[in-house]
């Protein structure tokens, strides 16, 4: 196991973070909106070229935790991942009254992998997820880029990670509140970016959709918007994105149950590929 979880920036330290404000921190997705009051911190860093820590999230000088940290891998023939690379946001579960009674407030966000190598297989995980909390908001995903020389995509069981900070609710369900960050794949077939960007938050809805929307290009240090021409971009169920200019890309694919809101802006898409359902907002 490669183990970066909490090794990113100190609590309520970087660019995603928010002082003392009540929101989770951010990174490539916005960290969960708080209420009225509170904001959320600004997405940062690049979706082919993830080199950046994931912020802290702090909601007093007793709650929060660090970001994830980065890393990059080159690998010459075979990256085999049957553990764990592990670029979470550090996780907020305090226990209050004893064993059972864990809370916690404002995590950090995920923080940055990069791979480059002929194929990357295995069956383990790949995560930059912001962190765990059952109060509060969590952390903003991190993110992911994987190149593959020899193959056209990582193959095996993997499981590639980059959705918000999950909250323990009611019942035990778990819900993130905050986006998700960016899966960046890029393969053989591939011209150079011209791979595919996987948006995806899997565990059910955010808790305000456009305070906590992601970002896209980053609102910091982000990548320029023709880096964007040639992609694909993949937006999967529970996904909220808001554009912060205006895009060209080659390809889009939508899921069932996402927004993606223009904010103003103009999106060119050379093609589209609708499944089922979602929404566009101006």
């Amino acid at each position: 196991k490669i183990d970066l979880k909490g090794k990113g920036y100190a609590k309520g330290k970087g660019p995603g973070a928010v002082g003392l404000s009540g929101s989770g921190a951010s990174h490539g997705g916005r960290g969960g909106w708080n209420g009225p009051g509170c904001v959320c911190g600004p997405t940062y860093g690049s979706v082919f070229e993830p080199v950046t820590l994931g912020s802290g999230g702090i909601n007093s000088p007793y709650f929060g935790t660090a970001g994830g940290g980065a890393v990059k891998l080159v690998v010459a023939g075979t990256l085999t991942v049957n553990g764990a690379i592990d670029a979470e946001g550090a996780d907020d579960m305090v226990p209050q009254m004893g064993p059972g009674t864990e809370t916690g407030y404002y995590t950090g966000a995920g923080g940055s992998i990069w791979l480059d190598a002929a194929c990357v297989e295995g069956v383990g995980k790949i995560t930059v997820e912001g962190g765990m909390q059952t109060h509060g908001t969590g952390g903003g995903g991190g993110r992911i880029a994987i190149y593959t020389r020899s193959a056209n995509a990582p193959s095996g069981e993997l499981d590639l990670t980059a959705c918000a900070g999950r909250c323990w609710v009611a019942a035990g369900d778990i819900v993130p509140r905050g986006s998700s960050g960016t899966i960046y794949l890029e393969g053989k077939d591939d011209e150079s970016g011209a791979g595919r960007i996987v948006i995806r938050n899997p565990k059910g809805a955010i808790y305000d959709a456009f305070q906590s929307a992601m970002r896209l290009p980053a609102e910091v240090d982000g990548d320029p918007a023709r880096a964007f021409s040639h992609v694909t971009l993949d937006i999967s169920p529970n996904s909220w994105v808001v554009l912060t200019s205006d895009l060209l890309v080659d390809e889009m694919e939508f899921t069932s149950g996402n927004t993606l809101y223009l904010d103003g802006h103009t999106l060119t898409i050379r093609s589209l590929k609708h499944r089922k359902r979602s929404s566009a907002k101006g």
